[in-house]
């Protein structure tokens, strides 16, 4: 996992932001390093920089399917006492597990919270995904049918964003579209 870019953060120049990131159901959180925020309201990060690893503890069939949370936070001066979260999205992980070992890169739409501007346009985070696996364990998990598709986040005309969501209800709704 490797942040890239992020975009439309509607910041200040030179406001450094970071990604902080966890494979739910379990909690341990990976964090990126900090990208600061150019003049064109964007932040993009080194690509010199080493990708994140986060571990996907598959060991049976039983094993439920990794969702990947993303968020993306302003720092602060305060060792992250102060930093806010700027926007978040749950991402299904079984796309990159349908591929072991190629790498893709997506933009994802974020959530801002609920005390956001709706004014604020949704910020947008471009991300290179990879899943790799341990050649001495399965590497095969049970993955969903096909009619769980992710819907892939895009802008509408109007600058909204459709399709946001995952999962069942998503599949549904995009099926029924």
């Amino acid at each position: 996992l490797q942040a890239k870019q992020a975009v439309d953060l509607e910041l200040p120049r030179g406001t450094a932001v970071y990604g902080r990131f966890v494979l739910e159901p379990w909690t341990a959180t990976s964090t990126s390093p900090t990208a600061v925020v150019n003049g064109g309201d964007a932040a993009t990060w080194d690509p010199a920089l080493d990708a994140l690893e986060l571990v996907h503890l598959y060991n049976s069939a039983e094993t439920p399917l990794p969702d990947l949370r993303v968020e993306l936070w302003v720092s602060s001066v305060g060792f992250g006492l102060l930093d806010s979260k700027l926007g978040e999205a749950l991402l299904p992980a079984w796309p990159a597990m349908l591929a072991p070992g190629e790498s893709f890169e997506r933009w994802f739409a974020l959530e801002r919270g609920p005390r956001a501007n709706p004014a604020l346009k949704a910020p947008m985070l471009l991300l290179e995904l990879c899943f790799d696996f341990d050649e001495a364990k399965p590497a095969s998990p049970v993955l969903p049918s096909p009619a769980m598709a992710p819907v892939t986040p895009q802008r509408a005309s109007n600058g909204d964003i459709a399709g946001a969501g995952h999962g069942a209800a998503a599949a549904a709704a995009a099926a029924a579209a």
